[in-house]
């Protein structure tokens, strides 16, 4: 049977009523869902400029300019190595074109300073984690090798960064344009997943933003080595300043002298005595000589008298004989006497007591007062040789003592020569600590500067988050019973009516970006304790002109702060964990912020962390053994802490 033709005019009919039709729905939409529809047309190219990003190239980017300037490396990837991260970006191909920079890195830093590789070891570690060795034994010849290839890194490099940021600005663009959109009366302000979006986008920035503070302050951290190194220089120059003092060589000097002034003093009195023995010894001994002549003169005249013998014809001859020989025997005797006395001495007004024994007896004064010994040429000539002996002596030590104050002088010349060195190198040690202290407080304010901003782009997410979920909140409670099903299609409440979980999850992520803050806070704690420790123990030898009052009261304000921040992220998770039925993840959330707590110092918070993250662990120790690992590691954590 042939097939019956419809009539042109019917068929025009219904082409022109279909035309109608589509011409007309839009008129006939509310404008509710006017702007809803408009609203979805730029969240979803905001959706799909938002997947053009790679959180993980712009970390890179980051990492690199940072090494490049702080730890005057040239880090730049090879071109065809940024291209591979690229294709690696897009396509989700898991590939690693990093490992050959960081053995390149390696290698710079292990010929350079040493004392940038703790900062390599950081920055490697903001790449790939803890772990970011397993990626250094990938071997790879794509190193560039002149500065023509280095060149097309860096071109490539800020490519890759300028499109990463492009693609985050044309996706906010597009949201706000989505928020932006209105129809009379009705607009899309508050358009839930336009402003979820906006928070996410807003989050990358910030993320981007704390990251750079991160790596900045490494660079203030080197700064704070360098002051701390310079700091001990100084204290260790200090000790030298004080070398003469402390060796005691000027008690030594005077000691010395001292001694010199009382030997010099001996020297005097021995002097003195000498010449006294001396001229003593030279009187006694002319005495003697006197002595011996009058006894010499004596004996040869009773020689004489007794060779000529007594004048017999002489009536007095005998008696003119015995007279004249006693009167020579009494002065030969008295000159014997008188030559004993001088060679030997004697006791003046001495006798010998009734016994007579000149063995045995003693010596009694002869008229009353007191036996006076008078030593004789001998006894003088002795003590003469002792004390010219014992002179010698005192003139020796004089000399060994004038001796050891010049050698003392001398020493003292070199320590004091060393202080002076000391001295000079402390001032340019200064000098240089003051340089590297402005560097550092600039370098902390302007890191304090992106801390700042990385709040206050967080702050907005949060509002931006409120809004979305206040929103959302007010959705879902919409009564639809009495809206007709055609009409309830094409309102916007109609998709949300299945999805009552998002006030819940909003404010999760409400906690997250809570989290965050806590975070930056706790650098900015961090930092700030940092530096005022670095100032109270460095200060006095570098004689830093620094106040810590300003940083005290930044240190309490972020501590404060960021305690807040963990305590009210940790309720949010708690009030969104009956809608999100108690998700295991929650768990772990609440135990993130109270290991911040912990590491702000709540002690109590760790104990309730620990317990959060055991119980997390219980339920995925089984599907995901790694992530249970990489939890007991943070329980490890906080058992350090």
């Amino acid at each position: 049977m042939q097939k019956p033709m419809v009539p042109w005019a019917v068929a025009g009919g219904a082409v022109i009523v279909a035309a109608v039709l589509y011409l007309a729905a839009p008129i006939l939409q509310s404008p509710e869902a006017k702007v809803e529809a408009e609203a979805d047309r730029a969240v979803e190219q905001a959706r799909r400029l938002i997947w053009q990003y790679s959180a993980e190239e712009e970390r890179l980017a980051v990492l690199l300019d940072t090494l490049s300037t702080q730890a005057g490396l040239d880090v730049s990837l090879p071109a065809d190595k940024v291209a591979a991260a690229i294709e690696a970006a897009q396509s989700g191909e898991a590939v690693d074109p990093f490992g050959a920079e960081e053995e390149r890195l390696k290698a710079l830093l292990s010929s350079g300073d040493r004392a940038r590789a703790d900062l390599e070891q950081r920055y490697l570690r903001q790449i790939h984690g803890e772990n970011w060795q397993e990626h250094a034994t990938r071997v790879s010849n794509n190193v560039p090798r002149d500065t023509g290839q280095i060149a097309k890194a860096r071109e490539a490099r800020d490519a890759l960064l300028a499109r990463n940021q492009k693609v985050l600005d044309e996706a906010l663009t597009a949201v706000d344009a989505a928020l932006a959109a209105s129809r009379g009366d009705v607009d899309a302000s508050r358009h839930v997943v336009a402003n979820r979006m906006k928070a996410a986008i807003l989050y990358q920035k910030a993320l981007v933003t704390h990251r750079r503070a991160q790596l900045q302050r490494s660079d203030a951290d080197a700064l704070a080595v360098d002051l701390a190194d310079l700091a001990g220089r100084a204290k260790a120059a200090e000790a030298q300043t004080r070398l003469v003092a402390d060796s005691g060589v000027d008690a030594r000097i005077a000691a010395t002298a001292e001694s010199v002034e009382d030997l010099t003093r001996r020297q005097g009195e021995l002097q003195e005595t000498v010449s006294q023995l001396r001229g003593t010894l030279t009187d006694l001994q002319a005495q003697l000589a006197d002595a011996q002549q009058t006894a010499d003169a004596a004996r040869a005249a009773m020689e004489s008298l007794e060779d000529a013998g007594v004048d017999l014809t002489d009536p007095q001859g005998y008696e003119t004989f015995v007279t004249a020989y006693r009167a020579q025997a009494e002065a030969y005797r008295n000159a014997i006497r008188k030559t004993q006395e001088l060679q030997f001495g004697t006791l003046a007004n001495a006798r010998l007591d009734e016994s007579g024994d000149f063995l045995k007896g003693g010596y009694r004064p002869a008229s009353g007062g007191e036996i006076q010994p008078q030593p004789g040429i001998a006894a003088i000539q002795r003590e003469l040789e002792q004390r010219e002996a014992e002179l010698a002596v005192v003139a020796a030590q004089i000399q060994r003592d004038k001796d050891s104050i010049a050698a003392f002088e001398l020493t003292k010349g070199h320590l004091a020569e060393q202080e002076n060195q000391a001295q000079q190198a402390i001032a340019q040690i200064r000098t240089t600590a003051a340089d590297v202290f402005a560097k550092l407080t600039e370098r902390a304010e302007a890191v304090r500067a992106v801390q700042d901003d990385a709040l206050a782009t967080l702050a907005k997410v949060r509002a931006t988050l409120r809004t979305a979920e206040q929103a959302a909140d007010e959705r879902t409670r919409v009564e639809t019973g009495d809206i007709s099903a055609e009409k309830l299609e094409r309102m916007p409440e109609s998709k949300m009516q299945d999805d009552r979980w998002w006030p819940g999850n909003l404010r999760v992520q409400t906690a997250d970006v809570l989290v965050r803050e806590s975070l930056v806070r706790l650098d900015q704690y961090r930092n700030a304790s940092v530096d005022i420790a670095l100032i109270e123990q460095a200060g006095p030898a570098l004689q830093l002109d620094a106040a810590t009052t300003d940083l005290m009261a930044l240190r309490d304000d972020a501590r404060t702060a960021g305690v807040e921040a963990a305590q009210e992220a940790a309720g949010l998770i708690e009030k969104a964990a009956g809608q999100l039925q108690n998700h295991w993840t929650l768990a772990a959330q609440v135990a993130s912020a109270q290991y911040l707590l912990a590491l702000y110092g709540d002690r109590n918070a760790i104990e309730a962390a620990k317990g959060n993250y055991e119980a997390v662990i219980d339920v995925i120790r089984d599907r995901d053994p790694d992530l249970a690992d990489a939890y007991q590691a943070r329980i490890e954590a906080i058992e350090q802490q």
